[in-house]
């Protein structure tokens, strides 16, 4: 996964959460530097969403984007 860079001046990292099928999110990595995610712990035939949040150098979260959805083939 790719994102737009969060340009806020005290942005700290992005949090990554994953949901296997229609179950809830739960945070799955946290980078301080990439706009990319590449989730290697994922299973054939599975259907996988994701989204992201941004937090900034005093811990406030931003809400998290919109779900994306991908199919592992």
């Amino acid at each position: 996964m790719t994102w737009d860079r969060n340009a806020e001046v005290d942005f700290a990292s992005y949090r990554i959460f994953r949901a296997l099928g229609d179950g809830p999110l739960a945070r799955a990595a946290e980078t301080a530097s990439a706009a990319t995610y590449r989730d290697t712990a994922v299973s054939t035939g599975q259907r996988y969403r994701y989204a992201v949040s941004a937090v900034d150098k005093q811990g406030n979260e931003s809400q998290q984007s919109q779900t994306v959805e991908i199919l592992q083939p």
